[in-house]
């Protein structure tokens, strides 16, 4: 079966993505609310520039997170609490993450691309923000880095692969802290919860050992 995306821009694939930020999180979401989506970034003023290094070739997994939590983030510093989360989610599957992550990480081949690269702040990034996001710069970084495996770390970067990918289940079926696995796209698909180390309830687990878990059962 051919690829299906919905979706296409000028998305960049391991090199500079412009993006707006710097309104405070109340402005932005009263743009969000007095203006049409295709405007909405034009009303950010200053612009942040997220550096992401070259990706490996192939892509053996590409790991979605949510939105940067600002200038400094997974792939620029060591305390983001992403990358220390993620490291250590890969270290109870046998990763060598102790001395240096990322190069462990870039030697399994694996990548990591935010979902909504135009909301960089710590803020819950409104769902309309998202797909617009997805629609324009991660359609094109998943069809460009061709993963073999896609792992949606949490229900945001679910939402917006459900933006650019047809197959995947909808946001309401989902249990993340259960987490699903499949085919789309000739893909594998993974989607888990986001890995932080807040307790879920239904799985009497933390999020991240839920993660733990699923990449266990999903991941050769």
């Amino acid at each position: 079966m051919a690829k299906r995306y919905r979706g296409s821009s000028e998305g960049n694939i391991g090199t500079l993505v412009r993006v707006r930020s710097r309104k405070s999180s109340q402005e932005k979401k009263r743009c969000n609310v007095q203006v049409g989506l295709p405007k909405l970034l034009e009303v950010f003023s200053i612009y942040t520039a997220l550096m992401y290094p070259p990706a490996p070739s192939p892509v053996d997994i590409l790991f979605v997170g949510w939105n940067p939590p600002g200038t400094q983030h997974f792939w620029n510093c060591n305390t983001d609490r992403l990358r220390m989360d993620l490291a250590w989610v890969l270290s109870q599957l046998g990763w060598n993450t102790q001395l240096d992550f990322l190069a462990e990480f870039n030697r399994r081949k694996c990548y990591f691309v935010h979902a909504v690269k135009c909301w960089p702040d710590r803020s819950w990034p409104p769902e309309n923000v998202t797909k617009f996001c997805a629609s324009t710069l991660l359609t094109n970084e998943i069809r460009g880095l061709h993963p073999k495996t896609l792992c949606l770390l949490g229900r945001i970067p679910h939402l917006a692969a459900c933006t650019v990918l047809d197959g995947l289940p909808p946001v309401s079926h989902v249990k993340y802290g259960k987490g699903w696995s499949g085919t789309v796209n000739q893909m594998q698909d993974i989607i888990t919860a986001f890995p932080n180390s807040y307790w879920n309830s239904a799985q009497k687990a933390t999020n991240r050992e839920c993660t733990v878990r699923a990449l266990r059962r999903c991941l050769p």
